[in-house]
């Protein structure tokens, strides 16, 4: 079995623009004589690798906690685009019939058009992720958000798939459960057997 991390680290990770750095405080330290090593976390739920849930841009969306599981675990495809515009045609004539989840490889600075973005909800895609900060060109967030995640598909930012060749894994990359969040921090793996 292979087990491929495709996630960035939380402290290092590029920041999506206007974000606060992610800083770690230590209450307390075995080092110190403390009982125990205690760090509290400060950071925006984009940090990192995450999910993004319909909340984000959807007034009384789903929460993160409310997503199925099933988006987060199950069989997926990694899939190679260049950078740029990412047009429908040229992405759903490479997957496999009957693909749920879908992982585009070198995508950090490739955007989805609003028809892909269409399309993939058409298809009832479960899961799309990308490489860089957003599927969506910064001048077009809301539009390719609103539709992806109004037809429930879940979104995995920040991935990092360079260890990844193209083809099927077996994907989990289940968010943390926070009540009322409108994303969480995930551990992304995939699996081969």
């Amino acid at each position: 079995m292979q087990i491929i991390d495709i996630s960035r680290d939380l402290t290092t990770a590029t920041l999506y623009p206007g974000s606060k750095p992610v800083e770690l405080k230590q209450l307390s330290s075995v080092a110190r004589g403390d009982l125990c090593t205690l760090t509290a976390l400060t950071a925006d739920l984009h940090a990192g690798t995450h999910v993004d849930a319909p909340l984000h841009f959807i007034d009384k969306g789903a929460d993160i906690a409310s997503m199925p599981l099933t988006h987060f675990i199950g069989p997926c495809q990694v899939v190679s685009v260049e950078s740029g515009e990412l047009k429908a045609s040229s992405l759903l004539k490479r997957l496999p019939f009957g693909t749920k989840r879908i992982l585009l490889k070198n995508s950090f600075e490739t955007f989805l058009t609003s028809a892909c973005a269409q399309a993939l909800a058409e298809q009832k895609i479960l899961t799309l992720g990308v490489e860089g900060l957003s599927p969506a060109p910064f001048n077009n967030e809301k539009e390719i958000h609103t539709t992806l995640l109004f037809a429930k598909i879940a979104l995995i930012e920040s991935l990092h798939l360079s260890q990844a060749e193209d083809g099927e894994y077996f994907l989990s990359a289940a968010p943390i459960k926070i009540s009322g969040g409108e994303a969480a921090f995930t551990r992304a793996v995939l699996i081969r057997f």
